[in-house]
């Protein structure tokens, strides 16, 4: 999870004009190529908080099931297959509940022969 200084991106144009920044990166939402020239992108899959209701954790099944739907995409070609699965963690109003379904998550992927975890200057180049 790139949890460094970096742009985070509502919009292709906010990403694309980045450079303009000091940043080592950008995120966008979604599978998407947008950065500017010379600006890293990770991108993000999984968005646990509910914007447009209310501000909260959006469960831990339908966070799962975006985590999910992001690998089988992957697995079926139909997304890069380089790209790693994206979670927003930096949220300032994450509850318990959110941060209990990341704690599970990392717990549970690290003990995964198949998954793990990125360090920021892996995720960004650095």
């Amino acid at each position: 999870m790139p949890l460094d200084r970096k742009w985070s991106a509502s919009s292709p144009i906010s990403c694309a004009t980045s450079t303009e920044v000091v940043a080592r990166g950008c995120e966008a939402a979604r599978a998407s190529r947008i950065a500017a020239s010379g600006v890293v992108q990770c991108n993000t899959h999984v968005d646990p908080i509910a914007w447009r209701d209310g501000r909260r954790f959006i469960g831990a099944e339908r966070a799962l099931d975006d985590v999910v739907a992001h690998l089988a995409l992957r697995r079926e070609g139909r997304v890069d297959a380089d790209e790693p699965t994206g979670l927003l963690t930096h949220h300032l109003v994450f509850d318990a509940d959110a941060w209990r379904f990341v704690g599970e998550l990392v717990a549970r992927t690290c003990r995964h022969a198949a998954a793990r975890w990125m360090s920021v200057d892996e995720a960004f180049g650095a």
